[in-house]
């Protein structure tokens, strides 16, 4: 407000000066208009309308995909590694398997194994449930000739190779073997086999292996 009064008598001070004859007119009107420098200018013009930057236009729309066309990544599937063996022929891949935990034998030390069973009462069960009981059995079965008993007391590769049926088992050999021992001492498990040796005099021990069947009976497997 102050400088437009101060403009205003500034002109009022220029048309005085000048004299009468360029003094503007009742109808003419000073307009303060300013410039693009910001600068107040007089003018008897009406001021020029002021320039409106035309509005930017509006940015672009991205149109997002159809939920049918967006794809899913695939679910990642884990798989068990195979394991690897060498062999003479390349690399062959071996599907992993379980590991199974071997079912732990009842203990089986501190068992006596007779050389004979002269003197002493004879079993009146036969029982494979040990190596001792299965040795007692078919001790008794040799002393006895009994052709049967003896052979319920071996493996079937231990049956085939002393005779091919129970009848042809050398039970007059197998008691003079048995005749021959001083004393039988437990060798204890050797893998999948019960091992006991039978001591001789002037000999090399007669080594004798029990197996345990997949029904948990022990049987004589090598005489």
């Amino acid at each position: 407000m102050i400088h437009r009064r101060r403009f205003q008598i500034l002109a009022l001070i220029s048309a005085l000066v000048a004299g009468p004859g360029l003094m503007a007119t009742e109808e003419d009107e000073v307009h303060f208009c300013e410039d693009a420098d910001g600068n107040i200018v007089l003018q008897t013009d009406p001021c020029p309308a002021p320039v409106v930057p035309e509005p930017a236009p509006p940015p672009a729309t991205v149109r997002s995909p159809a939920p049918s066309a967006v794809r899913s990544p695939a679910p990642i599937v884990s798989k068990a590694l195979p394991k690897v063996r060498r062999s003479t022929s390349g690399w062959t891949l071996i599907p992993r398997t379980p590991t199974t935990v071997p079912t732990p034998r009842p203990t089986l030390r501190g068992q006596s194994f007779p050389t004979s069973l002269a003197g002493a009462p004879r079993p009146t069960r036969v029982s494979f449930t040990s190596p001792e009981l299965t040795w007692r059995a078919f001790v008794a079965a040799v002393e006895g000739d009994d052709h049967a008993g003896a052979g319920a007391c071996l493996t079937p590769a231990a049956l085939e190779q002393l005779g091919p049926d129970p009848a042809s088992i050398p039970l007059e050999d197998l008691r003079s073997m048995l005749g021959m021992f001083t004393r039988i001492e437990n060798g204890g498990d050797l893998g999948s086999f019960w091992s006991i040796r039978g001591v001789r005099a002037n000999q090399r021990p007669k080594w004798i292996f029990f197996e345990q069947t997949a029904t948990g009976e022990w049987k004589i497997a090598g005489i």
